[in-house]
């Protein structure tokens, strides 16, 4: 999560809203639905969210969610694309970190997710900035499994 736990709930709304109105059926396949940005957002995730403690996160969210059909009404995929950055902060130290995160994601309808470039990822066991891809299995960042450079966060962050 991370922060996409978060866009994943604005996600799952959106989502959740574009099945009720799919339920109608049609021949074709509907036209994807975009959520526009969330804009500035702070969020707070408590110690046992993180492996280094509590933590706020202050975003700057220009990212958008688009959610694809098929021809039958339902939901293939939903995309996160577009500008994330974040200031992430401890709230023990109160060391801050600034970050560029804008991904993309995807969510498939297994429950799983793909993220792809710069991503934060964070969970109980977690909290890594991530260059590359991540494979997570049932958005489950703690079994992220990840190809390319990953930095964990709790060193700087702690020190």
């Amino acid at each position: 999560m991370n922060i996409r736990k978060i866009i994943r709930g604005l996600t799952i709304t959106s989502a959740a809203v574009a099945a009720i109105c799919a339920q109608t059926g049609s021949a074709t396949a509907a036209p994807p639905t975009r959520t526009p940005p969330a804009g500035a957002v702070t969020v707070h995730v408590p110690a046992e969210g993180t492996p280094c403690g509590a933590i706020t996160l202050e975003l700057q969210d220009g990212s958008h969610t688009t959610t694809f059909f098929d021809q039958a009404g339902n939901i293939r995929v939903v995309g996160i694309n577009g500008s994330l950055r974040i200031r992430l902060t401890s709230d023990d130290s109160h060391r801050s970190i600034d970050l560029n995160v804008s991904g993309p994601a995807k969510f498939l309808t297994t429950g799983d997710a793909i993220f792809t470039g710069a991503m934060l990822l964070f969970g109980p066991q977690t909290l890594a900035l991530v260059h590359g891809r991540a494979f997570l299995p049932q958005v489950n960042v703690d079994l992220a499994q990840i190809t390319g450079n990953r930095v964990d966060l709790c060193p700087i962050l702690v020190g």
